[in-house]
């Protein structure tokens, strides 16, 4: 069994926060694929607009997942919410360590992304029409994942209790490693 967690689930579940606590408590390192692929697009695309570099995103995602395998010390990944959709990805994190479904309750789920992303509105002005919350609509599209994430995951845990609680039964699965 690998010494390794890779985190998964859809956006807001706890990944990252989870994730930077498990890996300072166990002394482990710490991944955030996320931040990683955006901090590469930014270097990578400086010239063009911010769109253009924020597409290429995916591309720098799929390069660090398969840069994984790699890493020498035992570390804590947080994917983002869509890395599993290319099998060859699904299959290098799950080859990497012990992949952990994240699962909330949706309206949680919700709310933190309406609060995380208050950008997602949708307005038609020439329409006259009032800007409309399109968080619920942009939100379902990852919810295709799930039986993806199912599908990867050798655990899974409920994360809808406070980050304490949840940071604790990663723990669980952190202790049983080798």
């Amino acid at each position: 069994m690998s010494r390794n967690l890779v985190l998964v689930g859809l956006p807001c579940c706890g990944k990252t926060t989870l994730g930077r606590i498990v890996a300072e408590r166990c002394s482990m390192k710490f991944i955030d694929i996320d931040e990683i692929a955006y901090e590469r697009s930014i270097v990578r695309e400086p010239d063009f607009t911010a769109w253009v570099a924020m597409s290429r995103i995916p591309y720098y995602k799929d390069e660090i997942v398969q840069s994984l395998k790699n890493e020498t010390e035992p570390t804590v990944v947080s994917t983002g919410a869509d890395d599993v959709i290319d099998w060859r990805n699904a299959q290098a994190l799950r080859e990497f360590g012990t992949v952990v479904y994240i699962k909330q309750d949706r309206k949680l789920l919700l709310e933190k992304a309406k609060s995380r992303f208050p950008f997602v509105r949708y307005s038609d002005e020439k329409e006259g029409r009032e800007p409309r919350d399109m968080s619920e609509f942009i939100f379902s599209q990852f919810e295709s994942n799930v039986s993806l994430y199912n599908t990867i995951a050798h655990a899974s845990i409920e994360n809808n209790g406070t980050i304490e609680e949840g940071v604790e039964k990663l723990l669980k699965i952190v202790k049983t490693f080798p």
